[in-house]
């Protein structure tokens, strides 16, 4: 091997080694859908708009936080970070005000497409065991199907409205675009990543929104994506969908000026299952009388609970309109039984 490769490997150690980001020396270990110890997570922030948790993010340097687009809303917005309980005591944290918005210019809010923004600190912070700042995944990083990662936050534990009061973590596996796509009908971008279990049970939640999804490469944490959607919380077949990081390094640097941001390429092992998935949509031939209607389906994938256990339900929880129009067709279908019935 010629020296300038042993020199350029050697020199990779040493820059993920001496890496300012990405660093929790309070985690010492992952398990999913609990509450998590304090300093475990010490990128992720709490983003509280007139008094009340609102949405999570994540801590990218001493000035700038990440969110979700769909998070900006009009009010006083206050990040907190450290935060460890959302009524408790927290001796570690601090707060900063927001002095300058960016959301992205292509976000879509009915698709939530390009669902990504940029939160400017109104003071530097320091950096602690409990406040660091996460690492980015760059541009051309690959997530491979069945990749590990983590989702943080204080949203709904369960497929309700019943926010966490200690921060909660939890592992999902990435879902390949091709198999999210078939899920969701198509609606999957480039600028999304899916991560959740095929028979549910794990997911994020409303109320974390905007926060981070990470990954562990070595001693760093990247964050791969920032909570977006998703169809209910923990529903099989239906994973939390979030902004794709990797597609954002351009803009994120453009916008936090002379800031350090620690981009790092994560590159998956192996081979991508996600490449030979094969969507086979179900055959969809309902057959229900006048009187079982209120059981009927209109997901033709799965079926629906609100006592899943999950500890979250990504974001917003998005009601398709291909849903909705199956739903009008068969409500359209039962009336119409109903009327014959009664002229008979």
């Amino acid at each position: 091997m010629a020296l300038h490769q042993i020199l350029c490997g050697f020199a990779v150690v040493v820059a993920l080694l001496t890496k300012a980001c990405g660093k929790a020396t309070l985690n010492p270990r992952i398990v999913g859908g609990q509450n998590s110890s304090p300093g475990s997570w010490p990128w992720q922030a709490d983003l509280y708009l007139d008094g009340t948790h609102h949405c999570g993010g994540s801590l990218i340097n001493e000035h700038w936080v990440l969110t979700a687009a769909h998070c900006i809303a009009e009010g006083s917005l206050v990040v907190y970070l450290g935060r460890h309980s959302l009524s408790g005591s927290n001796v570690n944290e601090v707060s900063r005000a927001v002095v300058k918005v960016i959301t992205h210019p292509h976000y879509d809010p009915l698709t939530y497409d390009n669902d990504i923004a940029l939160l400017k600190l109104n003071d530097s912070v320091s950096f602690t065991d409990y406040i660091q700042p996460v690492c980015l995944a760059s541009e051309g990083s690959t997530f491979h199907a069945g990749t590990i990662n983590w989702v943080t936050g204080w949203g709904a534990t369960r497929n309700i409205s019943n926010n966490g009061d200690i921060l909660q973590e939890v592992d999902v596996p990435i879902t390949g675009h091709n198999e999210c796509n078939c899920y969701y009908h198509d609606q999957i971008t480039k600028n999304m990543i899916c991560a959740g279990y095929k028979e549910g049970g794990k997911d994020s939640c409303q109320g974390d929104s905007g926060g981070p999804m990470v990954t562990k490469m070595g001693q760093i944490w990247i964050q791969s994506g920032v909570v977006s959607f998703g169809d209910g919380c923990a529903v099989a077949m239906k994973p939390g969908v979030y902004a794709r990081v990797s597609e954002y390094e351009d803009w994120i640097s453009n916008h936090t000026e002379s800031n350090t941001t620690g981009f790092v390429y994560f590159q998956s092992s192996g081979n991508d299952t996600d490449a030979h998935f094969t969507c086979v949509k179900p055959t969809f031939t309902p057959h229900f009388t006048t009187d079982d209607y209120h059981h009927f389906t209109t997901d033709d994938y799965h079926h629906f609970t609100t006592e899943d256990g999950s500890i979250f339900g990504s974001g917003e929880s998005v009601m398709h309109f291909s849903h909705f129009n199956h739903f009008i067709s068969l409500c359209a279908l039962v009336l119409s039984l109903w009327a014959l019935a009664g002229s008979e």
